[in-house]
């Protein structure tokens, strides 16, 4: 998502699909990806990150352990 903001990035749930959209003046992006069961599917549990344009969504597995997502523009 080169030249978003973390600020411009909002991420949610519909169902098991992690939602994430970015919007700032003239442009809209927005993507989703299947969470597979195991994992926590609630908004206030994801870590955003935002580096070199790469935005990272970090969900917790009911079992402790980590899953990455990357989502690339």
């Amino acid at each position: 998502m080169p030249g978003f903001e973390l600020e411009d990035v909002e991420v949610g749930f519909e169902y098991d699909t992690l939602i994430v959209e970015g919007k700032r003046e003239g442009e809209h992006y927005i993507a989703g990806v299947r969470v597979p069961e195991g994992f926590h599917r609630e908004d206030r549990l994801v870590k955003r990150e935002m580096e070199d344009g790469v935005f990272k969504a970090t969900l917790p597995r009911v079992d402790a352990n980590r899953i990455v997502f990357s989502v690339y523009r």
